[in-house]
């Protein structure tokens, strides 16, 4: 199974353990060999076996034929991985270690190179789906409120065929909230808060925060903040999020919000409302504007 991004990696994984029965001592996340210095070869396998009651469950109505099941179950092999790990798997990786000659150092450090860059490609695609996804479903503002409102009911179809699609969950939650329908947004989210998905964690604390914003003391609003610290955690850094969260401590404590604001420009000091926010922050702890001041002609 080739994905595009990372998300959708973990999205895979999560629908495989959710139908089949999962040999676990001989499955593996291989990118858990590497050191934390290490770049290399990136894949999740599984070893699984046929479950029709799990199939059942998910709602995959296929008929299982007996000689999958007795004597003992059969197994197959799932691999998944993204698109640019799959390219080091098919070229990389197969040429450096399914090969009986002994490559050189100079050829193993070529080859580290090139995995820490497809590494690092991986990270910027998956914050480049992230990012357009949030244009897509920002751009609802600029929409009178039937109008998304249609294209919300269009979505929701959509995702009653595909329940486990959290990324479409997200994008219908987005929506509702660029209308200011923060309990649809919270209905659509709410099957998959369970889910450590940083998009579901990142949408349904904005949604709570801001529902709750007058009642900070209340469940609802530390549940929201809570959201937001989790969703931060993921190793992809956001930098709306990370201002989001800042924006809720900046109520109680200065220092945690200004620290946040310093991780949302490290991360993208282009985003407006970040630059705004950080700026604010510095101006107020400085004492002045000069350091941010522009040089007079």
């Amino acid at each position: 199974m080739i994905t595009q991004t990372a998300d959708q990696v973990h999205d895979v994984c999560e629908f495989i353990e959710k139908v089949f029965d999962i040999d676990r001592r001989n499955s593996e996340d291989v990118s858990c060999r590497l050191r934390p210095t290490e770049f290399g070869y990136r894949s999740v396998h599984y070893i699984v076996m046929l479950n029709p009651d799990k199939l059942e469950a998910a709602g995959i109505n296929v008929s299982v034929p007996s000689e999958l099941l007795r004597p003992e179950p059969l197994k197959a092999e799932i691999q998944v991985r993204t698109l640019l790990e799959h390219a080091w798997a098919d070229i990389g990786h197969d040429m450096t270690y399914k090969t009986e000659l002994k490559v050189p150092a100079r050829i193993h450090r070529q080859c580290a190179a090139l995995a820490a860059s497809l590494e690092r490609g991986d990270q910027e695609f998956g914050r480049l789906v992230h990012e357009f996804d949030a244009f897509k479903s920002n751009f609802g503002a600029c929409h009178e409120p039937q109008a998304v409102n249609d294209e919300i009911d269009r979505l929701r179809i959509v995702l009653a065929s595909d329940p486990g699609n959290a990324g479409l969950a997200v994008r219908i939650a987005q929506l509702a909230l660029a209308i200011g329908e923060h309990d649809l947004a919270l209905e659509v989210l709410e099957p998959y808060a369970a889910r450590n998905h940083q998009g579901v964690q990142r949408v349904r604390g904005v949604a709570l925060t801001e529902k709750h914003w007058d009642e900070p003391r209340s469940a609802g609003y530390r549940e929201g903040r809570k959201c937001l610290s989790a969703a931060c955690a993921h190793s992809a850094k956001d930098a709306e999020t990370l201002c989001a969260l800042a924006e809720n401590w900046a109520r109680e404590d200065d220092s945690q919000a200004r620290r946040l604001y310093h991780d949302a420009a490290a991360v993208d000091a282009t985003e407006p409302v970040t630059l705004c926010r950080y700026l604010e922050f510095e101006i107020a702890h400085i004492g002045n504007d000069r350091w941010c001041a522009l040089p007079s002609r």
